[in-house]
């Protein structure tokens, strides 16, 4: 009986197959990876968050922020200071 329940568990499991998304987590720095754990809480996050999760000043919070926007980690929405947040770019999603 017990023997059917553990074959019965992992055909279940061998259906739902996880896809494998290690490469595309070697493409991101230490940092990167530490924020990724923001968006999942979130859609949006600020500078602010970003700073206080990595202990960063909020200048090189933003400074990170723009050359994530180049790289095409994060998508910026807005444009003033106080109202400006990030979100995710759909290729980073599946990691979340």
């Amino acid at each position: 009986m017990l023997l059917r329940n553990v074959r019965l568990q992992a055909s279940e499991a061998a259906k739902g197959e996880k896809t494998d998304h290690s490469a595309l987590l070697r493409e991101l720095d230490q940092r990167q990876k530490q924020v990724l754990s923001l968006f999942t809480n979130s859609k949006y996050i600020t500078t602010r968050e970003i700073a206080e999760l990595l202990n960063i000043h909020k200048r090189t919070a933003l400074n990170l922020c723009k050359k994530w926007v180049d790289s095409e980690f994060i998508i910026q929405h807005g444009d003033a200071n106080k109202s400006r947040k990030y979100e995710l770019a759909d290729v980073w999603l599946a990691l979340v």
